[in-house]
């Protein structure tokens, strides 16, 4: 037989089977059911971690009412507790109520006290009336208040002025030979309240002449002694102050006030106006009357008459 032709179609008739084909099959069978198994053994674990889960959950919910509805117990146990302690104050107020209403029950019938009142009511008007008036002279206290503390602040500012024109005066007196004359001066104000009556000088602060060139008529018909000294109406203080002011060097002279000179009013006649005669010395300046009196009853003010130039 010759091997190269033989057929094995011509020896049998069954048809050939393909077992690589079959084995494939099976493999690829196998792979579906696993991965069908994988899925649903997936899934079942899906399921029981899902399951897990929400057990954790409710256990966790579980707990959480747990402590809520203790919570609540205790909460309605409080509330329960203030509801005994409210209903025992009612009870409380209640009985203090009834004793309240009975205490009044028992009070006598009220009476108005008009005859009290009456007279609370006139006391009243009379207050306010007093109250009034009070005010009244407070606002007139006030406003003479205000007046003197007006008039007072005037007396110093003219009282500065004067100290000033001393001043000056006194510097005066002092540049012209009386070195000791401020000091005398100082010593007569602290001494005041020691002296019977009042003193005055150095006679130049007393004296007050309004015009310039009458003053210097006057300057020169006075010894310059007189315009440093002072004037006493009293022995007692005359003496008082010989004593106290000799180291100051001052001549102290004394006021008499003797009556018996009455003075004649000057008046120009016809002969004096035609020789240019206006006035005398002792009508051209003002000074305190004791003063005035020793300067013109000792130096002869009323005999010396101004002319016209």
């Amino acid at each position: 037989m010759n091997k190269s032709s033989y057929s094995p179609s011509k020896f049998c008739k069954f048809p050939r089977r393909d077992y690589n084909f079959d084995f494939d099959e099976k493999i690829r069978k196998q792979k579906k059911v696993k991965v069908k198994e994988e899925l649903a053994l997936k899934k079942v674990s899906n399921i029981i971690s899902d399951n897990a889960n929400n057990r954790m959950k409710i256990v966790e919910h579980e707990s959480r009412l747990g402590v809520q509805v203790r919570a609540k117990y205790d909460e309605m146990e409080e509330l329960r507790r203030q509801e005994e302690s409210r209903q025992q104050r009612i009870s409380t107020a209640k009985e203090d109520l009834a004793a309240a209403e009975l205490e009044l029950a028992n009070l006598p019938v009220y009476e108005r006290p008009k005859d009290e009142i009456d007279r609370l009511y006139n006391q009243i008007l009379e207050i306010e009336y007093s109250a009034n008036q009070k005010g009244s002279q407070k606002s007139e206290r006030g406003n003479l208040i205000n007046q003197k503390k007006r008039t007072l602040w005037q007396c110093t500012e003219k009282l500065k002025d004067l100290e000033n024109a001393n001043n000056k005066l006194l510097q005066a007196l002092q540049r012209s030979g009386a070195d000791k004359i401020f000091d005398a001066y100082r010593w007569l104000q602290e001494h005041r309240n020691e002296l019977n009556k009042e003193v005055y000088g150095p006679v130049l602060l007393e004296v007050n002449v309004p015009n310039r060139e009458h003053a210097g008529y006057l300057e020169n018909h006075v010894p310059y002694y007189v315009w440093k000294s002072f004037i006493t109406q009293d022995a007692a203080d005359r003496d008082f102050l010989f004593r106290s002011l000799k180291s100051f060097d001052v001549p102290v002279l004394n006021f008499t006030g003797d009556k018996g000179d009455t003075k004649l009013p000057f008046e120009v006649s016809e002969e004096m106006h035609r020789l240019g005669i206006y006035s005398r010395l002792d009508q051209v300046f003002d000074a305190p009357n004791a003063v005035k009196d020793v300067l013109t009853t000792q130096f002869g003010l009323e005999n010396s008459v101004i002319v016209l130039p």
